[in-house]
């Protein structure tokens, strides 16, 4: 979105996100998303439906919260379940949580495959996106997968997980992936 961009390296991990401000319009919500320690870290394409729920169980769990905003109630509800908590999400999402004691990365996707998340397993880690374009970053020398090439010929779009570019990978819809180390 075009309300604000940042960059975040916190452990091993490089973070950006494009802000487009639907919830909580204050830069104190802009992302990526720290918890009060620094250790965990939030970068999130959506919205959480049921987060005043979610709020009101981190409330009786003694959570402080410094927004209004869906991001702060997914960050710390994420901190309290884990991956575990991704089957109370109500919503169209697509995140990364990143854990910077353990080194842990989590990618998720909402149960409908509404928003998008790209990935790629490299020999120097994993590269993420919600789009095509920033795998050129990673890597200006992309090639086209012919298989994904002749799917979309034949069946006018590409099914997951599959993508045009070669070794980038859609993750299916309802799905989560998490890299440790």
């Amino acid at each position: 979105g075009p309300d604000a961009t940042k960059q975040l390296t916190l452990g091993n991990a490089v973070l950006g996100h494009n802000r487009l401000a639907i919830i909580d319009l204050n830069e104190r919500s802009n992302q990526p998303f720290l918890d009060p320690s620094g250790r965990y870290a939030l970068i999130f394409n959506g919205e959480i439906y049921n987060y005043p729920d979610l709020k009101n169980l981190l409330l009786a769990e003694g959570v402080v919260f410094q927004t209004s905003s869906d991001t702060e109630v997914l960050l710390h509800y994420l901190i309290w379940k884990g991956e575990e908590g991704i089957v109370d999400l109500n919503g169209c999402f697509a995140f990364a949580f990143y854990d910077s004691f353990e080194d842990e990365l989590l990618l998720a996707r909402d149960h409908m495959g509404i928003k998008p998340v790209l990935f790629e397993i490299t020999a120097n880690g994993v590269n993420f996106a919600s789009e095509l374009r920033p795998f050129f970053y990673f890597n200006d020398q992309r090639e086209i997968d012919h298989e994904a090439l002749t799917d979309y010929f034949r069946f006018t779009y590409i099914p997951a997980p599959k993508t045009i570019l070669r070794n980038v990978n859609k993750l299916l819809p309802g799905h989560y992936l998490k890299v440790k180390g």
